[in-house]
C-alpha cells in the first residue's frame, strides 16, 4: 500500500466485476462489502426533461458526481451525491405536479369566468 488512501476492487477476488457489492481493502489488509448507491441518473434526466428543469439539471449533476465517487472509490461520497440526486428528483417531480395542478385550476377558473361574462352579455 502507498498510504493514498483504500484501494477498490469491484468484485469478488478473482472474479468479474458485478454491480451488487464492492470489496474494499483497507490497510489492514481487511476487507468490507459495500453496496454501491442507486443510479438516478435515469431519474434525473426524466425528471429534468418531464418535470422542473432546473432541480432536473442540479439532479443530473449531482447523479454524475455519485458515479464520479464511485469510480473514485469513495463510496461515503457516492452515497451522499446519490442521495442529493435522489432529493432533487423528488423536488422536481413535487414541483412538476403541482404546477400543472395550478394551470389546470387556473384554466377552468378562466374559462368558467369567460362563459360567465358571455352568458351575462347574452351572447
Amino acid at each position: 500500500m502507498d498510504g493514498s488512501g483504500p484501494q477498490v476492487n469491484y468484485g469478488y477476488a478473482g472474479q468479474p466485476a458485478t454491480s451488487h457489492t464492492t470489496v474494499v481493502m483497507d490497510h489492514g489488509g481487511q476487507m468490507a462489502y459495500q453496496v454501491p448507491p442507486q443510479d438516478y441518473t435515469t431519474s434525473a434526466w426524466l425528471a429534468c426533461l418531464c418535470c422542473f428543469w432546473p432541480t432536473g439539471l442540479i439532479a443530473i449533476m449531482r447523479a454524475s458526481e455519485s458515479r464520479d465517487c464511485l469510480d473514485r472509490g469513495d463510496m461515503v461520497g457516492a452515497h451522499q451525491a446519490a442521495d442529493g440526486a435522489r432529493m432533487m428528483v423528488r423536488v422536481s417531480v413535487i414541483v412538476g405536479v403541482v404546477s400543472v395542478v395550478l394551470a389546470i385550476v387556473f384554466i377552468i377558473i378562466w374559462f368558467a369566468a369567460l362563459a360567465s361574462a358571455i352568458s351575462n352579455t347574452g351572447y
